[in-house]
């Protein structure tokens, strides 16, 4: 089980800094979902959505769970940890449908 650090921006937010928990570091944000691994189709449905960058969960979590780590995080309410869990289970559906997914 993988646990990210803190953070607390809301959605959208471009400049990458963290709210709290942070410890100090420095976090840099991807340009943009692509460049997390999320595949061309859910971009495009991010930028539709008006996602222009991910939020610091995002960035955290999103890349251990496409490697298929379980993840532990806390954010505040708007910080995007819906979108990062569900952007890896619905670029799993995509890259093998099936009538199933748990």
């Amino acid at each position: 089980m993988v646990s990210v650090g803190g953070g607390g921006e809301k959605e959208g937010d471009a400049e990458g800094e963290t709210g709290g928990g942070g410890g100090g570091r420095e976090e840099k944000k991807p340009a943009s979902f692509r460049s997390l691994g999320v595949c061309d189709q859910l971009a495009e449905a991010c930028e539709s959505l008006g996602w222009k960058t991910p939020t610091s969960i995002q960035v955290d979590a999103i890349p251990h769970a496409f490697k298929g780590h379980d993840l532990i995080r806390l954010a505040q309410t708007g910080s995007g940890k819906t979108a990062a869990f569900a952007l890896p289970i619905l670029q799993a559906l995509l890259e093998k449908p099936q009538s199933l997914f748990a």
